[in-house]
């Protein structure tokens, strides 16, 4: 599963050298660091504070979970991303405008709810036009409308329990939903929506934590205590595409069942292990499947977009930020590039400086940024990294590079380059 590691059994975790040992039933399990973003663990794990200074330094995420398939806590390193101006800048956008990102988040969730449902509908469902049809013609007129933000958290409510009524009309009667019951999950839908939701606001925790963006401070849900609220905001959009329907296509093509998968008592109800393993293993293919991003005219997986939607968020916050230094490159057509940069700062009559960076090697360290936070897919998994093929330019990954040079941050010898070696 690439980047991501999952523990499903009791053992210990520890560090052996410069790897991960799983030790269970007197036998180790050897995980490589390389590549290693975050680990689950799903079960009772005994660890110790030199794994955990391990794995700080290697920068790994860790998310616990207990016997419920609830979300316990993570292990979050010291965060390498800190910026004093961007959480300035966070609050100020929270106390002027929280609702405008808000309201973009409602639409979000509307949109990929419309997408759902617009399957089934294509595919003879016709039941849940009533629904894609609500959401068309009257939830973005009532979000555009409203400027209270308790108001626009009731409409939210409303086109989420649209979506749960739409369900008897597509999925397997053994999983119809009459409500949407949490802590604990009291039916197999329940349980498998709370499973999902909780992998997806890991997930998210993980992507926020490798941007500039503070947890704590988020637009759509209240920020409060014990909780990333941000990661909130950020994966609630993408539960219907991610989430459930991971769930529809496990159910209703019968690859999990209400007799095999379950454990059940008086009170709840939790996928068993082999339920979690199946459910797991069809989340990851989800999170990994690309679909056509309109904006950008081309294919990216679920997990870049929960990424470049932080990003948005970053750039929204900062869009009135005053440009203080313009960075570029020393390449070839660097001349030419600072002439029209230039020509454009004295036609706005501003003096910025313009500094020159040197971007030996940045082509080379932007390839294994890109195979950082892309996992592989296709021919390119049983590849080197020296020999794999980048679908995408990474002219965004260079000018990050650049950025990052600029501060002092990253040097161009810290790509391992057989120049350097």
């Amino acid at each position: 599963m690439g980047s991501t590691k999952y523990i499903s059994s009791m053992g210990e975790l520890s560090r052996k050298d410069n790897s991960l040992c799983f030790r269970k039933n007197e036998k180790n399990i050897y995980i490589p660091i390389e590549n290693t973003k975050e680990i689950y663990c799903l079960n009772e794990i005994s660890i110790n504070s030199k794994l955990l200074d391990f794995l700080g330094k290697n920068n790994i995420v860790v998310h616990f979970f207990n016997y419920y398939g609830g979300y316990s806590g993570s292990f979050y390193p010291r965060n390498q991303y800190n910026s004093g101006k961007l959480l300035v800048k966070q609050v100020e956008k929270f106390k002027d405008n929280r609702i405008e990102i808000a309201k973009a988040i409602v639409k979000g969730i509307g949109a990929n709810i419309d997408e759902v449902l617009y399957h089934y509908y294509k595919h003879g469902k016709s039941e849940v036009k009533e629904c894609i049809d609500w959401i068309r013609e009257n939830l973005y007129k009532l979000v555009d409308k409203t400027e209270d933000i308790k108001e626009l958290l009731a409409y939210e409510g409303e086109i989420w329990m649209r979506f749960y009524s739409m369900f008897q009309y597509f999925i397997n009667e053994d999983f119809i939903l009459d409500k949407r019951v949490k802590r604990p999950p009291d039916n197999p839908i329940n349980a498998l929506i709370s499973f999902g939701n909780t992998l997806l606001y890991t997930k998210t925790i993980s992507a926020i934590y490798r941007t500039h963006l503070d947890q704590r401070i988020s637009f759509l849900h209240e920020p409060s205590e014990g909780r990333f609220s941000l990661s909130l905001d950020i994966s609630e959009a993408f539960k219907p595409v991610i989430v459930y329907k991971t769930i529809f296509d496990l159910v209703n093509n019968k690859r999990i069942q209400v007799a095999k998968h379950f454990e059940k008592s008086l009170n709840y109800c939790i996928l068993n292990e082999e339920g979690r393993q199946i459910f797991i293993e069809a989340f990851e293919n989800r999170i990994e499947s690309t679909f056509l991003h309109t904006k950008l005219n081309r294919k990216i997986s679920y997990r870049t977009a929960i990424k470049l939607d932080c990003y948005k968020l970053i750039k929204n916050i900062l869009e009135k930020m005053d440009i203080h230094t313009i960075v570029s490159g020393d390449g070839t057509h660097h001349k030419d590039i600072i002439q029209r940069i230039e020509s454009i700062i004295k036609k706005y009559e501003k003096s910025i400086p313009v500094v020159l960076v040197n971007e030996k090697y940045t082509t080379e360290m932007a390839k294994q940024w890109y195979w950082k936070e892309n996992n592989p897919y296709g021919l390119n998994r049983f590849l080197p990294q020296g020999l794999r093929t980048i679908p995408v330019p990474v002219d965004d990954y260079v000018a990050w590079i650049l950025g990052r040079i600029f501060l002092g941050l990253a040097k161009p010898e810290n790509v391992k380059h057989k120049k350097n070696r």
